[in-house]
């Protein structure tokens, strides 16, 4: 077991938008019910500072930019404008928070391009910091905000050359010592899971949106109409049982609310 990492959860807000985003045929009107109004989910937003003996820290996902007027279109705003998005939760607060300044951050990973985990790049604007990011996403989010054919969870304000991209090729790619992504496509094609190896507690696998709530991963069910790849999620999540089998991996969702909460309870993880 690798010595050495640390793992600091950061609250970013909240989000709270139809139940049918998160779960398939979630709140989906039948003909028995034909007025049957969805439900709404409230989700935690999100990142992580994995701090590594010899690389230093990195950052897990960013969440969303500071200020969003100017920046999302108005059905963005509507749709997943965060519902709690208090002093605390801007990213710079949240890392000092957790001891941490921006400057502190060596590299930054982003699990996929949406508004909500890459939009906080705006924060590294005008730095060389590297932001990892799969091949398969970098292209599909770029071409999405070039075309508008998955404009909204894509948006350009952060899709720009000038930040320092560093893709990830292939299903696998060992980061740092301790620290390994895996590709899984569903909710995004070029999605990435982290696994960090901690001394006392274990592995993590950070499944961000692939698995938002513990209720995709544990019952299983996959995410309603935010999901892209459908057989896709279906490989990824018989491949992240056999990892959790593996490593005896606790498994941390993207966006569950009461989960994340339980992180929280500890400042650090190691």
């Amino acid at each position: 077991m690798s010595s050495g990492i640390r793992v600091y959860p950061l609250s970013l807000g909240e989000l709270t938008n139809d139940v049918g985003l998160p779960l398939y045929l979630g709140g989906l009107a039948m003909p028995s019910d034909p007025e049957h109004a969805a439900a709404m989910c409230t989700q935690s937003m999100s990142a992580y500072v994995i701090e590594h003996p010899k690389a230093g820290p990195i950052l897990f996902d960013t969440g969303v930019a500071p200020e969003r007027e100017g920046l999302w279109p108005k059905e963005s705003i509507e749709l997943a404008s965060p519902s709690l998005y208090e002093p605390e939760h801007r990213l710079d607060n949240a890392l000092n928070a957790a001891g941490f300044e921006l400057s502190d951050i060596k590299a930054v990973v982003i699990s996929h391009l949406h508004m909500d985990h890459g939009g906080g790049l705006e924060f590294f604007r005008g730095t060389n910091v590297p932001v990892f990011v799969h091949e398969t996403e970098l292209k599909n989010a770029f071409y999405n905000v070039a075309t508008g054919e998955d404009f909204g969870p894509y948006l350009p304000h952060y899709i720009d050359p000038t930040f320092n991209w560093v893709p990830i090729h292939g299903a696998k790619w060992d980061l740092f010592q301790g620290i390994t992504l895996y590709q899984m496509s569903g909710h995004a094609h070029g999605l990435l899971v982290l696994r960090a190896e901690l001394r006392n507690h274990g592995h993590w696998i950070f499944a961000s949106d692939q698995f938002p709530l513990r209720r995709n991963y544990e019952e299983p069910i996959p995410q309603g109409w935010i999901m892209r790849d459908h057989p896709g999620w279906w490989r990824s999540w018989r491949f992240t049982k056999s990892l959790e089998q593996r490593f005896d991996a606790r498994i941390v969702f993207g966006h569950d609310k009461d989960e994340f909460a339980k992180i929280c309870s500890q400042r650090f993880y190691d």
